[in-house]
């Protein structure tokens, strides 16, 4: 146990402590290479995250422009629903008109 943390003592580096790169050129190469990855990580992950928020905004607006058209559509439908009606009782107040008229000349001429 007290080689364990002696090892751990001495291999571990202090916060503010820079570790010697220049001493182990294969570290300086390994830590290089880990800052690149995390860097390059990093900037895919941005490039992700705005690709994704591009998505997201055109979903929305175009979301918005297809709820804007169905409540044009919806009017429209009302309308002419309502015009049909209309034209539905006009024809047959119409015919029930011509019945009538039809039965008052049917009587005139039977008298």
């Amino acid at each position: 146990m007290y080689n364990a943390a002696r090892k751990m003592r001495f291999g571990a580096t202090k916060e503010n402590e820079t570790p010697d790169l220049m001493k182990n050129p294969y570290q300086a190469i390994v830590a290089a290479r880990d800052s690149l990855r995390h860097r390059e990580e990093a900037q895919n992950m941005r490039a992700e995250m705005k690709k994704l928020d591009d998505e997201t905004n055109d979903l929305t607006r175009k979301n918005n422009e297809d709820r804007l058209t169905i409540q044009e559509l919806e009017n429209e439908l009302v309308k002419r629903r309502r015009r049909a009606e209309k034209c539905r009782r006009l024809a047959e107040s119409q015919c029930s008109y011509r019945n009538t008229l039809e039965k008052m000349i049917r009587d005139a001429m039977h008298q």
